[in-house]
């Protein structure tokens, strides 16, 4: 296994969940090449990843399903998603399961299948308290009534933040901030009050930004911010949709330390965002 593989692998167990690809021991090539079992809501397919991946010119390919679930042709429809979106995400030399598999889960979502999460959920804690399902969640233009009914009464509240143990990987430094928040408004006043009080992270090379909030309808606001780490905010966003934790704010802060870590990356910016959540109460760590 390459090194650039070994990574993917790792950030999108990290993502979406320990088992969510797994090497399939069972299989083996005279090529060289492995097979690995991506376990999705609806099927689990065995892919096949070329010796030379990332940096030849072959790409993943779908071999088939392993399994089905209940829903009929849900597993023909997953092959043909995937196959896809592989298509349309390799590129020699960089590595792209990880960009075709959000291609798959904005599908669902287009598709009007639940909230667009095309993987299983394993170890989280589900909020009972939660009126609506995800397919509701709305973005913050959407939740304006209720911020207009905020005022200084945020500003009162305490500052205090739950904070990961900082990581450091290939002289890049992470740490993640999770704070409560009621409102839209409440959680960009948080931010604004954690970055105007600590020159430290105002210097970070990126403070990425996601908050999720459940309004009084019932209904879920939520939204994010890369701070120009491509796709960084839409995926701590995920987190808090995979682990549904609502009612916080959630910035993870990163100081580059001039050696690029592709993948790995989002394996470390889950790690820390996860750690301040489960610190913080918000998900229970099994």
């Amino acid at each position: 296994m390459s090194d650039e593989l070994g990574d993917e692998v790792e950030a999108i167990n990290s993502i979406y969940g320990a088992g969510t690809l797994r090497r399939d021991d069972e299989s083996s090539a005279d090529d060289g090449s492995q097979q690995y079992i991506l376990a999705l809501r609806t099927s689990k397919l065995r892919l096949r990843f070329p010796a030379s991946y990332p940096t030849g010119t072959e790409g993943p390919t779908v071999l088939g399903c392993v399994s089905v679930g209940e829903k009929k042709g849900g597993g023909a429809r997953d092959v043909r998603r995937l196959e896809e979106a592989l298509q349309r995400a390799f590129c020699p030399g960089v590595v792209c399961l990880f960009d075709a598999l959000e291609d798959v889960a904005q599908d669902g979502a287009q598709d009007g299948e639940g909230d667009g999460v095309g993987f299983e959920e394993r170890g989280q804690k589900h909020d009972k308290t939660m009126k609506k399902d995800d397919d509701d969640d709305k973005t913050e233009e959407e939740g304006e009534e209720e911020e207009e009914e905020e005022s200084a009464e945020a500003e009162a509240e305490a500052t205090s933040w739950t904070l990961s143990t900082p990581i450091t990987e290939h002289k890049s430094t992470f740490l993640a901030h999770a704070h409560p928040a009621s409102t839209p408004t409440q959680a960009r006043q948080h931010i604004t009050t954690l970055l105007s009080r600590s020159r430290r992270l105002r210097n970070a090379t990126h403070n990425m930004v996601a908050w999720r909030i459940r309004g009084r309808d019932g209904i879920i606001y939520q939204d994010y911010d890369d701070d120009g780490e491509t796709a960084a905010g839409a995926r701590l966003l995920r987190l808090l949709q995979l682990c549904r934790a609502c009612d916080l704010v959630l910035v993870v802060s990163r100081w580059y330390g001039g050696v690029k870590l592709g993948p790995r990356r989002f394996a470390v910016i889950n790690a820390v965002a996860r750690e301040a959540l489960v610190k913080g109460g918000w998900v229970v760590d099994k």
